[in-house]
């Protein structure tokens, strides 16, 4: 199925206080601007530690809130801070599950480096991308189409899209993008009858066939 994160007929509560819609409350350590990911009884969220140099993924009891896991993608390799945006984060990033293995994309030592882990936290693989030249810091989510976990890289010294095998995390694919910096995420739907991988940022909106990273088309 096309995934356009669109749920269907879910009921949606907008109200919330201390006492009201709450089941439990977590503190998460350190700062990061992930969104919390649920699967297979878990709540996943990326967080960074700046003093520490730290980037981590974290696994919380969906049920109760209790930590699950905690492990350490990478110590230290932060990026010098007059390189990020004061309002970022070394975690901004959503994690992507396909039920077997989360996914998660980091900037550390300047490079793009992908990171799959089981439901248990043990790590499955882990492949150094592509260099990473910032900005402000690096935004983009993993997305997952068919058997591949895609990562977006616009970055000033030559961006790319790339491709992983979600099992081997070797790379399939991998597509230079203008010398631009931008911060969205990809997304792979269905348009003009066709599954296209759909970007915004460089000052343009552009489609690439998912299979292969080849450009459809640009504007």
């Amino acid at each position: 199925a096309d995934n356009c994160g669109l749920a269907q007929d879910v009921p949606i509560v907008s109200q919330w206080d201390k006492s009201t819609n709450i089941i439990w409350t977590a503190d998460v350590p350190g700062r990061g601007h992930s969104s919390p990911v649920v699967v297979g009884g878990l709540v996943l969220i990326t967080t960074a530690l700046e003093a520490e140099q730290r980037q981590k993924l974290l696994a919380y009891d969906a049920q109760t809130g209790e930590p699950a896991w905690d492990r350490v993608v990478h110590n230290g390799g932060f990026t010098k801070q007059k390189l990020m945006h004061a309002k970022s984060s070394y975690a901004n990033g959503t994690a992507a599950c396909d039920g077997t293995l989360v996914f998660v994309a980091f900037v550390n030592a300047d490079h793009v480096l992908v990171s799959a882990y089981d439901l248990s936290g043990n790590l499955a693989w882990q492949r150094d991308v592509g260099p990473f030249r910032s900005r402000y810091g690096y935004a983009p989510s993993p997305i997952l189409y068919r058997s591949s976990v895609i990562v977006a890289a616009d970055h000033m010294g030559g961006g790319y899209l790339a491709a992983l095998d979600r099992s081997s995390g070797t790379i399939i694919w991998r597509t230079q993008r203008p010398r631009f910096s931008s911060y969205s995420s990809p997304i792979v739907a269905k348009v003009a009858g066709k599954r296209q991988l759909l970007i915004s940022g460089c000052d343009e909106v552009a489609s690439y066939d998912p299979e292969t990273g080849k450009e459809n088309w640009s504007c």
